[in-house]
């Protein structure tokens, strides 16, 4: 990133974001679509990220061995590392989750001029702070695998790695210090964010530096950065995101994370009259034959017949190697009921793709947020659509409530029931 490029060239500035999974690519890019009022694509195959604008690519990379996550990172970033004008941003999950260490080396390795990479994955918007390169998750520290902060994972990998509190409130001096850090010999420097104000002190401070370095955070490093960037002017977006949801009349959802975040959005869903929950337990939606999947498939394509929202969602815990053969068979089951309406809310990394690959859907393209957590993704197949995603672990207890609370506004026969696997109204 080369600091007059950003100064002088901010608003039109191509971005590159390398996601470990899809719901991640979509809210780095929110803000930077908001800010300009335009929309920014993401791509589901790297065959298709081959655009002179602004993008971003899920590489599917969380779950992958190091070895594989860190050549997909390499090869893709080969392909435009030449160009200095760009803001590359290597998306790293908020909770260290992922191949993180070995993705960013990846990038480096491509990013042959790059003088290092500045770390910091805090999102507080979803209660995600580092302090000491330590992790806090709503105020309580938060238990990393096999090391007890950031710089232990970067330097396992074999990371010389620097830290930075953060605390001053001039940005200048943070530049300094990160330039600092750097000509000492560190590659990495991770930098400490407790709040939005420290990540915009951040971003400010890289605005003015002079030399090429890669970034990698989560959405809210992201974030700091398009305010920066367009002088913190977004494009008041209400009415547009207002108007997408008004002018549908119907949603379908699908439902599969197991975080405790969205068991506990569910669970006040169930008391809501203006949404019919559709379960089966992971067992149930993997079987094809089973007699319950079959009658919750019947169900939820008669509620949607008859107009009304449908939640596809698990009942129960997870079952054995579930993740991606599970939210694969969901979306496989409803696939009558997402092709009926116009609207989705797709819940999980995971299942938002394997949602959007049933529906031979590789690109989205983000306009914005519906509230911090919730991308709102445009796509054209066939017919206008509006695709919301939303991260398993993000949003408070009421998130699900409001949305379907919006959703809702021009439904004429809110349903009052939920179904069970049995399909029975409960």
């Amino acid at each position: 990133m080369n600091a007059h490029y950003l100064k002088v060239h901010a608003e039109k500035m191509k971005l590159r974001v390398l996601a470990d999974d899809l719901s991640g690519a979509c809210d780095c890019v929110a803000g930077f679509a908001l800010a300009r009022g335009t929309s920014i694509p993401v791509y589901l195959d790297d065959r298709l990220a081959r655009g002179d604008g602004s993008w971003a690519l899920d590489l599917d990379s969380r779950a992958d061995d190091e070895r594989v996550a860190r050549q997909k990172v390499e090869r893709i970033m080969r392909s435009f590392s030449h160009d200095s004008s760009m803001l590359i941003f290597k998306k790293i999950d908020s909770t260290l989750r992922g191949n993180i260490a070995a993705e960013v080396a990846g990038a480096l390795e491509a990013l042959a001029d790059s003088t290092g990479v500045i770390v910091s994955p805090a999102l507080p918007e979803q209660g995600r702070t580092l302090l000491g390169g330590k992790l806090f998750v709503h105020g309580r520290l938060y238990p990393i695998e096999g090391s007890k902060n950031l710089p232990g994972i970067l330097e396992a990998a074999g990371f010389q790695c620097a830290l930075l509190r953060n605390e001053d409130a001039d940005p200048a001096k943070l530049r300094g210090d990160i330039e600092h850090a750097l000509a000492q010999g560190a590659r990495a420097v991770v930098v400490d964010a407790q709040n939005e104000a420290d990540l915009d002190r951040l971003a400010r401070a890289l605005s003015g530096y002079a030399g090429r370095v890669l970034l990698a955070g989560s959405a809210g490093l992201a974030k700091a950065f398009a305010r920066t960037a367009c002088n913190g002017q977004a494009q008041d977006s209400d009415s547009a995101q207002d108007h997408a949801i008004v002018a549908l009349d119907q949603t379908v959802a699908i439902i599969g994370s197991f975080s405790m975040e969205t068991q506990a959005q569910l669970r006040l869903l169930k008391t809501c009259s203006n949404v019919d929950l559709v379960e089966c337990s992971a067992t149930e939606w993997l079987d094809r034959s089973s007699v319950k999947r079959q009658r919750a498939i019947g169900l939820a394509q008669k509620f949607v017949a008859q107009g009304r929202s449908v939640v596809y969602a698990i009942s129960g815990g997870p079952s054995g190697d579930w993740s991606r053969e599970l939210v694969k068979a969901i979306a496989e089951a409803a696939l009558p009921s997402l092709l009926a309406v116009r609207s989705l809310l797709l819940v999980g990394g995971d299942t938002a793709r394997a949602v959007l690959e049933q529906l031979n859907i590789l690109q989205v393209n983000v306009v914005g947020e519906l509230e911090p957590g919730i991308s709102t993704c445009r796509v054209q197949s066939g017919r206008s659509e509006t695709i919301y995603i939303k991260a398993g672990s993000f949003g408070d207890a009421d998130t699900l409530q409001r949305f379907f609370s919006r959703a809702s506004r021009s439904i004429t026969e809110p349903c009052r029931a939920s179904a069970t696997s049995d399909g029975v109204p409960s």
